[in-house]
């Protein structure tokens, strides 16, 4: 036990290969769920190859009993097995609890409420293997394998026919729909001011809620806040566009957030 404590503890590690294999034994040995999850949590910071750990992850993904375990694993097999691993993730974001996020389909309208969301949800599998070919062709696989990473402030839906993640922010019930550039289901509705940095908008006080926002897009997208752009989007006859789109011209993903209040101060007109 003094063993595994201090390889866990080790923040430097002299032989690298050497202590995968430790962790591969307390995560395989261990009847200490938490002994196992923070071994999981190590080996996420290595980088490595094979056939027996490959196997050995695989079987923890498809066969352990607990959720977090499977979760943390499926992430660790596709950062260090993107194309062997791809059936397996295919069959869990289908099969797997883990990944049981809502399917929605709404045909006639851009617009969505937290209530008609829950209402129309779609249970059919061939959805959701339509969803899971969706979301490998339009580069969402990461952020999917990684949304529980957010769950303590967002739900979560996917919308097959807009082709987005549509995420419920839980505190203040705003809405954020995140695309792909090749897919975006808002292109080509006229925008109302030019672009600007989000810097630029706190001289207007921006709103509490579009800074917990920036945060999570920061983070998803992994750019500097600095690289994030902001436009209000033309209101008028086109009411079912949501308020802002934001976006970092270095990335293909694009935001558009449609707030639950009206905010004043210049923001939405």
């Amino acid at each position: 036990m003094e063993k595994i404590f201090k390889i866990l503890r080790k923040s430097n590690y002299d032989n690298e290969k050497t202590t995968i294999q430790d962790l591969v034994h307390i995560i395989r040995d261990s009847h200490r769920e938490n002994l196992r999850l923070d071994s999981l949590h190590k080996l996420e910071k290595f980088k490595f190859d094979g056939d027996e750990i490959f196997t050995f992850l695989e079987d923890l993904a498809l066969m352990d009993r607990n959720d977090k375990i499977r979760y943390i694993t499926t992430k660790i097999i596709y950062k260090n097995y993107p194309d062997k691993s791809m059936n397996l993730i295919k069959w869990l974001l289908i099969h797997d609890s883990n990944y049981n996020f809502p399917i929605i389909n709404f045909l006639e309208s851009k617009r969505h409420n937290f209530n008609d969301m829950m209402n129309n949800c779609i249970e059919n599998l061939q959805n959701r293997e339509k969803m899971v070919a969706d979301i490998i062709n339009n580069k969402f696989l990461e952020f999917a394998l990684s949304w529980k990473d957010y769950l303590d402030t967002i739900n979560m839906f996917y919308d097959l026919n807009l082709k987005c993640f549509i995420i419920n922010f839980k505190q203040s019930n705003d809405f954020v729909y995140l695309c792909r550039r090749a897919t975006d289901p808002f292109h080509g509705f006229p925008i109302q001011v030019a672009p600007t940095t989000l810097k630029l908008y706190r001289s207007v006080r921006m709103p509490k809620n579009l800074r917990t926002i920036t945060r999570f897009l920061k983070k998803f997208l992994c750019v500097k806040e600095e690289d994030l752009k902001i436009a209000i989007l033309k209101r008028g006859r086109y009411n079912e566009l949501p308020k802002f789109k934001i976006y970092s011209n270095s990335n293909e993903f694009i935001s558009y957030l449609d707030f639950e209040a009206n905010y004043k101060n210049g923001l939405i007109v």
